[in-house]
């Protein structure tokens, strides 16, 4: 407003639109008619008439909208089209975008993914700026998203700022919005580790008080953040049992899937969950369905008992498993292995049941990828418990699928050896051709090639031509903070004592 009456008095009238347009200045009381293209105007930047994209943009929100609601390609058709469309998204945020068209590019980019830091950091910077202009309902959409690309550790981008600002403004408008709404906010909050202990105590406060019009999804959601987010306290007792008496009170109606991801929920994620009066309702329930379950529900009944340090108390999931074993695809088999073969935990399994699961393991190895074999292999050598000639059998195998191994099952594999597995071959002189044609392509990160050299120098590996040829992508990697500059440097000055890398150490410092 000053800068309008200053104007005002030294420019004249019939400039002074042009000089708006071209400097971004507008009056405060249409702030919510200015073109949206002017958040990124500078002084220098070329003028866009506010009439000029109308055409290009009603063609680009009809395209993404369709895009957005069609789900019926499959997933590498769709990945493909999504990357295919950021080009076009990443230059519309520069432009002119409307609230429509930008939730329409969140919904998208929050599920694939598929865009680099430099376009989520102007995807932040665009939300940010239209959270002002959003109906309650829309921060809402918006923060889930966000809250989803947040989660994604390859993503090194900073959307504290929205967050936080979305948080407060979806606070505000708490009583207006559905109970779906703030059961999701919630669920995020402790997902992503969002939020402060204050700010969740005031949307107790509020679930609190229409706890009645919460369904037993919606406070699944809200137990399921609030057990995550870390800012549990024995005053929350009430608040607790109040939703499991929600949830648990019609236990016969609660799908499979719901009832088992609501015992790992409880029981299996290491957190010290009050005890209620429905445990014992609740593992009867189990057993009693667990011969209609499908391998992602077996495995998490699995993986709370592994959590629980707990003997299986009841003979009916044990012929569940049996009955399971004869089903399994080789695609799941590593999976199981993982819960079956556990050094800490006895899972109280019979050795029938053990043997089968061996012969499943030798008549599908063949049919395993690297990654597979190296994470039945994990499983099956730290556990100590089967036999010499399984082992003997999947290195074979892994030797067999060395072509086609990835960084990670490379990763798997050698990290397995440093903890005292894989202990029967040369691990390390076996996985560094594979290595090194995977980094040739360059497509790994800067997680990936830490890691890498980490893993090699644990296992005293110094072939020196294997390390001149990884360091030389050293000039490549950035590396996104001060502990993994610090690992890398330890790693780097171990190797250069067995080989001179005085070179190689110049370019980290710098």
């Amino acid at each position: 407003m000053f800068a309008r009456r200053f104007l005002k008095n030294i420019i004249p009238k019939r400039q002074l639109p042009q000089l708006q347009q071209k400097y971004c200045i507008w009056p405060a009381r249409n702030m919510m008619h200015r073109p949206s293209y002017n958040l990124f105007c500078t002084k220098n930047s070329p003028v866009v008439s506010p009439e000029a994209p109308v055409q290009e943009k009603s063609e680009f929100k009809s395209k993404i909208q369709s895009w957005d609601r069609n789900k019926t390609a499959e997933i590498d058709e769709e990945i493909r089209e999504a990357n295919e469309l950021l080009i076009l998204a990443s230059s519309k945020l520069v432009k002119a975008v409307d609230i429509l068209e930008l939730l329409s590019i969140l919904r998208i980019y929050s599920v694939y993914q598929v865009g680099d830091d430099k376009f989520y950091k102007k995807l932040h910077n665009t939300t940010l700026y239209k959270l002002n202009f959003m109906r309650p309902d829309q921060i809402v959409s918006s923060f889930m998203c966000l809250a989803n690309v947040h989660r994604n550790p390859k993503i090194n981008v900073d959307f504290s700022k929205f967050m936080n600002m979305a948080l407060y403004k979806i606070l505000k408008s708490a009583y207006s919005l559905k109970p779906e709404d703030i059961a999701g906010v919630v669920y995020n909050i402790g997902r992503s580790k969002l939020g402060t202990q204050k700010i969740l105590r005031s949307y107790k406060k509020i679930i609190m008080q229409k706890i009645q019009t919460y369904n037993p999804k919606e406070c699944y959601k809200v137990l399921t953040g609030w057990l995550q987010s870390g800012f549990l306290l024995k005053e929350d007792q009430e608040f607790l049992n109040q939703l499991l008496i929600c949830i648990l009170g019609d236990l016969k109606s609660i799908s499979n899937e719901f009832l088992t991801e609501l015992y790992y929920t409880l029981y299996g994620r290491g957190i010290p969950i009050l005890e209620f009066e429905y445990h014992q309702e609740l593992e009867e329930e189990i057993f009693e369905r667990c011969h209609e379950f499908e391998f992602k529900q077996l495995a998490q009944v699995l993986a709370t008992y592994k959590f629980m340090d707990k003997t299986f108390p009841d003979e009916r999931f044990e012929r569940a498993l049996e009955d399971f074993l004869e089903k399994l695809i080789p695609d799941e088999v590593h999976y199981l292995v993982r819960y079956f073969y556990n050094d800490k935990v006895n899972l109280g399994l019979s050795k029938r049941i053990q043997e089968r699961l061996e012969d499943i393991i030798r008549e599908d190895a063949s049919e395993m990828n690297s990654e597979e074999l190296s994470m039945t292999y994990s499983a099956l050598s730290l556990a100590q418990k089967t036999s010499p000639e399984l082992l003997e059998y999947l290195e074979d195998n892994i030797k067999d699928s060395q072509s086609n191994m990835t960084l990670d099952s490379i990763i798997h594999l050698l990290n397995l050896k440093t903890q005292g597995g894989a202990e029967f071959f040369n691990l390390e002189k076996l996985a560094a051709p594979s290595t090194l044609k995977l980094l040739k392509q360059k497509n790994f990160d800067a997680r990936e090639y830490t890691t890498i050299v980490l893993l090699f120098t644990a296992l005293n590996y110094y072939e020196e031509s294997f390390w001149r040829e990884v360091l030389s992508y050293l000039p490549e990697v950035q590396l996104p903070d001060a502990i993994s500059y610090m690992q890398l440097h330890s790693s780097l000055s171990v190797i250069h004592k067995q080989i001179n890398i005085e070179e190689e150490l110049k370019l980290l410092d710098i």
